[in-house]
């Protein structure tokens, strides 16, 4: 919750709230590299699967993406 984050904020721990699963999902692709590993954790409550399965369709169109460009340059 918001406020847990701000608690922690307080404590001196980084912390980061949000509303919305799909501005979760923007930071995390921010931050993400190749190779990096990713622990999605939450309550059933939560719905992370549902940030889980975002992930990975923007994953793979990036792939997609990455796979169309190479065959272009053969």
């Amino acid at each position: 919750s918001a406020e847990t984050a701000a608690a922690a904020a307080a404590a001196g721990v980084f912390s980061r709230h949000y509303q919305k699963q799909e501005a979760l999902v923007r930071e995390l692709q921010a931050y993400m590299a190749e190779g990096d590993i990713l622990l999605v954790k939450g309550s059933r409550g939560m719905k992370m699967e549902n940030v889980i399965k975002q992930l990975r369709k923007q994953l793979a169109d990036a792939c997609a993406r990455e796979s169309f460009r190479e065959e272009e340059k053969k």
